[in-house]
């Protein structure tokens, strides 16, 4: 009987594993932004608002690639929309930019002006409460505006897995007094953050997109209610680095008709991996990420 070694074995084993490594969530990924009124998937509501990476895009505005906002439905409604005032193209529904680098951030809203904004089209009753300047004006009763965000819409549209994504009030709601906000939803305050992958929505109180209280001096009126955010994006990894495998066995030295356990330990340091091909040379075959198996190796010259 010939003792004979894996690199021998080899030969009619066929060994191979794997990893494929996909790009296009961090070339092609998008995520949808959307606003319900008063509870989540209540009507009426604003489904429309994008943002994302797509093939092509630049960071300025891209025809055919970004997507202008239809204006201001009839009666009552939530209303969605990035304002890009240096484009000149009105309000945006699908705001898309080019690839976001490894260790690079970019911000969807870049000042006051340049925002994601949410606003309100419902007149509510008065809520009893007036003005403390004497102007004699009931203040309405605010309503609960839930926006929320799904990251990555459609098949493969999904962000790399190591995303940040962070969403950043920038003001644009006035203060609720007591008694006229919507229960339970409080302005936040400024700069407020929010992981999105850790929470699903959150809830802001506004008034009727035309209802405009007395500053806090007395002298003018605040502007009326606009929600304004900032999205910001982070890929927090280093260089680019592709995955490797190493593949170890037992026993160390198989001989024949050995029962061999493979074993396969990947590093995958960007997260991109997405899928797993195991070839053993006999028609077997697996797909899993991480495998420990055997299989009954024999040898094509005879034993003596």
């Amino acid at each position: 009987m010939f003792s004979r070694g894996i690199g021998i074995i080899a030969l009619v084993l066929l060994l191979a594993v794997s990893a494929s490594v996909g790009l296009a969530s961090q070339t092609d990924w998008n995520t949808q932004l959307k606003a319900y009124f008063e509870s989540v998937g209540g009507p009426p509501q604003d489904l429309s608002a994008f943002l994302g990476v797509k093939p092509g895009a630049t960071d300025g505005w891209d025809v055919g690639i970004d997507n202008k906002k239809p204006g201001e439905p009839m009666g009552e409604y939530v209303y969605t929309w990035f304002n890009r005032p240096t484009w000149q193209q009105g309000p945006i529904a699908g705001d898309y930019r080019g690839e976001i680098g490894e260790g690079e951030t970019k911000t969807w809203g870049t000042g006051m002006l340049d925002t994601f904004n949410v606003k309100l089209n419902i007149a509510q009753a008065g809520s009893g409460v007036f003005d403390s300047c004497g102007w004699g004006i009931e203040y309405p009763v605010a309503d609960a505006v839930y926006l929320t965000w799904t990251l990555g819409v459609g098949a493969g549209m999904e962000p790399p897995a190591d995303y940040v994504f962070t969403l950043q009030y920038v003001g644009g709601i006035n203060a609720k007094p007591a008694g006229t906000g919507a229960p339970g939803v409080s302005v936040p305050t400024m700069n407020q953050t929010w992981d999105m992958k850790a929470i699903s929505d959150i809830a802001i109180p506004l008034w009727h997109k035309d209802f405009q209280p007395p500053n806090a001096a007395c002298d003018q009126f605040a502007a009326a209610d606009t929600a304004k955010f900032k999205i910001i994006i982070e890929n927090p990894d280093g260089p680019n680095q592709p995955p490797t495998c190493n593949i170890t066995y037992t026993p160390a030295e198989p001989t024949t008709d050995d029962l061999i356990t493979f074993n396969a330990n990947a590093s995958d340091p960007d997260g991109t991996v997405v899928a797993w091909d195991w070839d053993f040379g006999d028609g077997g075959a697996e797909t899993r990420r991480r495998i420990s198996m055997s299989r009954r190796i024999r040898t094509r010259w005879p034993v003596r």
